[in-house]
């Protein structure tokens, strides 16, 4: 992983995900065998801050490009996201 590693989330049941601040994000479903899903948030994204997930599927991020924030989400496990709203001009 590229840049610090900001957070971590393990739902009960194993699933979880670690995310690097520069935008990589790895998942595991079971607590012990972890995947690269990579560089999920690339090329819209510079920095990662947070990172939640409700199930094993629908997730979401606060993450910067420049000085404008974003809130993103994703439907399938963190593979995709898309921008739900930007805030142009935001400092992060």
């Amino acid at each position: 992983a590229v840049g610090l590693m900001p957070g971590m989330i393990i739902l009960p049941g194993g699933h979880g995900w670690l995310w690097a601040d520069r935008g990589t994000l790895a998942a595991t479903r079971d607590g012990v065998r972890w995947r690269r899903i990579s560089a999920a948030f690339r090329p819209d994204v510079d920095v990662v801050r947070i990172v939640d997930f409700l199930d094993a599927r629908a997730g979401y991020a606060l993450a910067w490009r420049g000085r404008a924030a974003r809130g993103l989400r994703s439907g399938d496990g963190g593979r995709t996201w898309a921008a739900v709203h930007a805030w142009a001009g935001a400092r992060g």
